[in-house]
């Protein structure tokens, strides 16, 4: 995938507004790029982005000559046209890839709200070729062009889109499908803060096993994490962690770490897994003891309050 960027869920814009927002960090994303993505296409579908995942396109607009801000016109052209299922609609740019000389096809995907849990809001990656299989391993021809694309985005874009609604969240970097859920995947990652990282550290347990997602069923993710946080040691332990595994940590009021080997995300998330999370899990009442709590505190406290009806003489107005 290259990039899987997902931003901040926020419940308060609707639809449209949601992605009209999205069209206007798309434009920066590229704007970052360029010169090392050049657009030359637009593509509107309803649904999915595939017509195999039963996606259908909406219109295709070609201009090899055009600039980004070109495209973004029509697309908010037809935004405005269909507001009414905003919520279906996924934008596509189609662009080429040039680093050193070298042109490949690729694209930035700005999905809609049913595909941007498995792929991020915004997705971009080359088209495979027969000497490159994905954007990762293109843009090392370069050293100078892999600093900005992947280094230098992952630190530095989110800055400059702090003040947009909804933020960046998270930039995972990776082969495949890149997230946490895929620890193999993963070449460097942004986190908007600490939280972000121990949540996505939560759900990469859970998917170990039905088990480990049913313990934590019961309890918010806000209050493990703030758990975990408030325990002065803990910070020094991950940071000993990214040093043992590899992983460098670079903090610029949020935190960015890249792999410096390839199974450097693995065998972090895995410790981590083994060693707290699990164990924190362990250490849990399940949902239904606590089920049980409640239903022993109802059957005492009714029990006790028909005792006192029993007990109470009848007063004298009866």
């Amino acid at each position: 995938m290259g990039y899987a960027i997902h931003l901040e869920t926020n419940t308060e814009l609707r639809p449209f507004e949601e992605a009209e927002a999205k069209l206007k960090i798309a434009k920066k994303i590229i704007d970052y790029w360029r010169p090392y993505f050049v657009p030359n296409a637009l593509e509107c579908w309803n649904i999915a982005p595939l017509e195999s995942l039963d996606g259908k396109i909406v219109e295709r607009i070609s201009k090899p000559d055009s600039d980004i801000d070109s495209l973004l016109y029509h697309a908010k052209g037809i935004l405005d046209t269909r507001r009414w299922e905003a919520d279906d609609l996924t934008f596509k740019i189609e662009g080429e890839w040039v680093i050193d000389g070298v042109r490949v096809g690729g694209y930035l995907t700005i999905h809609n709200r049913e595909w941007r849990s498995t792929y991020g809001d915004f997705e971009s990656n080359i088209y495979p070729t027969t000497e490159f299989n994905d954007l990762m391993s293109f843009v090392k021809i370069q050293e100078e062009a892999e600093a900005r694309l992947v280094s230098d985005f992952l630190s530095d874009f989110p800055t400059k889109v702090h003040n947009e609604t909804p933020r960046v969240n998270r930039i995972y970097f990776g082969l495949g499908v890149p997230s946490p859920i895929d620890t193999d995947s993963l070449v460097a990652v942004y986190y908007s803060s600490n939280g972000a990282f121990i949540t996505d550290c939560l759900h990469t347990t859970e998917e170990e096993g039905p088990e480990i997602k049913e313990s934590l069923a019961p309890y918010k993710e806000r209050f493990l994490i703030s758990g975990l946080r408030k325990v002065p040691s803990f910070e020094d332990y991950l940071d000993g962690l990214y040093a043992k595994h590899n992983v460098r940590k670079t903090i610029t009021g949020s935190m960015t770490l890249r792999a410096e080997e390839i199974d450097s995300f693995k065998t972090l998330f895995d410790e981590i897994a083994r060693d707290i999370i699990k164990p924190l899990v362990e250490g849990l009442p399940d949902k239904e003891d606590i089920l049980n709590r409640i239903r022993l505190a109802v059957i005492e406290k009714t029990t006790k309050q028909t005792r006192l009806d029993f007990a109470t003489p009848p007063s004298d107005d009866n």
